[in-house]
Formats: structure tokens, C-alpha cells, sequence
């Protein structure tokens, strides 16, 4: 059980790929908007289909579902450095373009 748990913390606490923190991203988006939906719902006044409602709550717990599984990837250490070279190569200076020198 203590070998279960240091795992699911070890991958919680890891670095996501890039495809799966996408879908994460939606997966929680979609969920967020799912929320409010139901939180609309409880004011007086408001009718909804009871089929809308149960619809919402599944779609809810699917994003859940899935936002949680793409969490619990690890990145490859060989594309994390690849994608920190990336990263760092994006941010470098255009050659032939020396920004300090105009003043």
C-alpha cells in the first residue's frame, strides 16, 4: 500500500506531456462550464429537464475522469529536455538584430 501511494504521488507531482495537458486543459475547461451550468439551475425560477441535468452531471465526472487520468502521466525525461531546448531556442534573438543598440 506504501508503494501504491509514494507511485501516485511521484506521478502527480511529474512533469505532464504536452498532448496530455491539453486535454487536461479542456477536460477542466469543459468541466468549469458543466458547473455553472448546474449551479444555474438551483436558483428559483429556473425549469430545467431533469434528462439535461443527469446529462451535465455525466459529462462532469467524464471531464473529472479524464482530467485526473491525463494528470497522472509522466513525461519521458528525454522530451522534457527536448522541449526545454525548445523553449529556450523560441525565446533566443533574431540574428542580426541587436535591440540595445538604437539608444
Amino acid at each position: 500500500m506504501k508503494e501504491f501511494i509514494r507511485e501516485f504521488r511521484e506521478r502527480w507531482r511529474a512533469r505532464t506531456p504536452r498532448f496530455l495537458r491539453k486535454i487536461k486543459k479542456t477536460a477542466v475547461s469543459i468541466g468549469v462550464i458543466c458547473v455553472a451550468i448546474l449551479g444555474v439551475t438551483q436558483y428559483p425560477g429556473v425549469v430545467v429537464h431533469p434528462v439535461f441535468v443527469s446529462v451535465i452531471s455525466y459529462i462532469l465526472v467524464t471531464c473529472a475522469a479524464i482530467a485526473g487520468t491525463a494528470q497522472m502521466a509522466k513525461q519521458d525525461p528525454e522530451e522534457a529536455a527536448r522541449e526545454a531546448t525548445e523553449k529556450i531556442e523560441q525565446h533566443k534573438q533574431p540574428e542580426g538584430h541587436d535591440y540595445g543598440s538604437d539608444y
